[in-house]
């Protein structure tokens, strides 16, 4: 299986308008016009960095799309966290056989499951509790 390899950094933020505006002036760059993911209920913008990309990600529903009794996940942790650093991806060409490898070592992924991003890719979150508290994402990039 080939090494993972960074795909984003996210940045979860309560107006990604305004800062959005404030990191372009800081990077000198544009980030992507701001795209709403239903599937998520956020909204997301990216700057690209080279091979990998800083997202921007605001909340944009009261509840979470996946598990409605639950709180909108970005909102809920910028109410416990403030702004900041939310999660990392990683990339991968093969997700199923990436969460098979991973659940033999005892590292399974949120209840919510699989889900698509902004492009209909198919994404993943682990539990952190299994990631030293770290969220990671995995999204599978097939070409």
């Amino acid at each position: 299986m080939a090494a993972l390899k960074i795909a984003h950094i996210a940045v979860a933020v309560s107006d990604i308008a305004e800062t959005r505006s404030r990191l372009e002036k800081i990077f000198g760059t544009d980030f992507s016009s701001p795209q709403d993911v239903d599937t998520q209920g956020v909204k997301s913008a990216f700057l690209n960095l080279g091979g990998a990309e800083i997202e921007l990600v605001e909340g944009t529903t009261e509840h979470s799309p996946t598990m409605p009794l639950l709180p909108n996940p970005i909102r809920s942790f910028i109410a416990r966290h403030g702004q900041g650093l939310h999660h990392i991806c990683l990339r991968t060409g093969d997700l199923d056989g990436e969460l098979d490898r991973l659940s033999r070592d005892g590292i399974h992924p949120l209840p919510s499951g699989i889900s698509r991003n902004a492009e209909s890719q198919r994404v993943v979150f682990l539990d952190p509790q299994q990631t030293a508290n770290v969220l990671i994402e995995l999204v599978e990039d097939v070409p």
